[in-house]
């Protein structure tokens, strides 16, 4: 597709200041010669043979945005220095005066209401150490309330509000405290509840300690009393087995009887050990055959 005729764009006297605030603008004259521009461009075609004349396209379109912003941004230099300087006099003139007249007034005004919240603040931690006095609570400080005065309050004669709020406190700390008391572990109890100031959380603490105590204590007794019928086990077998050291006793001769069961009234032997590898291995076999002779109802020793 061949390049159309380009078209000479003049951006140089499309924009000029001529007296601030106004300034001549003639932009709307070349609307209609961009947006051909803009159509031109999105119908060419680009194909291997028109690569080259499409690439020069572009590069004059862009040459010739390049320098009409040029000149935006010269019109826009010469039309805000004159404001940026105004905004210099601006802030010394006013800005500056204002802003120490402010500064002053702010502080006149937080310095006055800090006296009139001091001076209420003095008289409810009074009434403070008066309630805790009341309800027999030394150790309770103004701090844990976390109490915030308000100049409502502060101005009042009689901060009602403030002062409930303080008494309730007091109030709620002491029948927690009693309430703790009457407790398992009280002592426990308070110590955490002095450190959180929170009922719920300081009882979980402490029985959930005491329980995974006694828990512990159960298995620990759990296991001496495992260890404890292991070692009784061997004993029993031990005591069941002669003496390693005792030599195997001929059988004396059998004299005859008139009467008697056919059977031995008792059978003994002796084993011989050369290390405690064996002896570990066939007291096991030990245990279940004194056990099976039991179950057959023959006494063992």
């Amino acid at each position: 597709m061949a390049v159309e005729q380009q078209m000479e764009l003049k951006p140089l006297e499309l924009i000029k200041v001529e007296q601030l605030p106004k300034f001549t603008e003639q932009l709307h004259t070349i609307k209609e010669q961009w947006e051909a521009v803009a159509a031109e461009c999105e119908a060419l075609a680009c194909t291997d043979e028109t690569l080259q004349s499409v690439k020069a396209r572009r590069a004059d379109i862009n040459k010739a945005f390049d320098v009409l912003e040029a000149r935006r941004k010269a019109v826009k230099q010469v039309v805000m220095t004159p404001y940026n300087q105004l905004e210099d006099v601006y802030r010394e003139c006013v800005t500056l005066p204002h802003e120490k007249a402010e500064a002053a007034l702010k502080k006149k005004i937080t310095d006055t209401e800090d006296g009139i919240k001091g001076a209420c603040e003095t008289r409810m931690r009074a009434y403070f150490t008066e309630q805790c006095q009341r309800e027999h609570i030394d150790w309770l400080t103004w701090e844990m309330g976390g109490f915030k005065i308000d100049m409502a309050s502060a101005r009042a004669k009689v901060p009602a509000k403030l002062m409930g709020t303080i008494a309730d406190f007091v109030i709620r700390v002491a029948q927690e405290v009693k309430t703790i008391e009457g407790m398992d572990f009280a002592a426990e109890i308070m110590d955490e509840y002095k450190r959180t100031r929170n009922f719920g959380c300081a009882v979980d603490m402490v029985q959930s300690r005491h329980q995974r105590i006694e828990e512990e204590k159960q298995a620990a007794a759990a296991r001496a009393e495992k260890l404890r019928q292991e070692q009784e086990a061997v004993a029993k077998v031990e005591a069941a087995a002669p003496p390693a050291s005792t030599p195997l006793a001929p059988p004396k001769a059998a004299s005859p009887a008139p009467k008697g069961p056919e059977f031995p009234e008792s059978f003994g032997f002796v084993m011989h050990f050369t290390s405690k590898a064996q002896w570990d291995a066939v007291r096991p076999l030990l245990v279940e055959l004194k056990k099976a002779i039991q179950k057959e109802g023959i006494r063992v020793e």
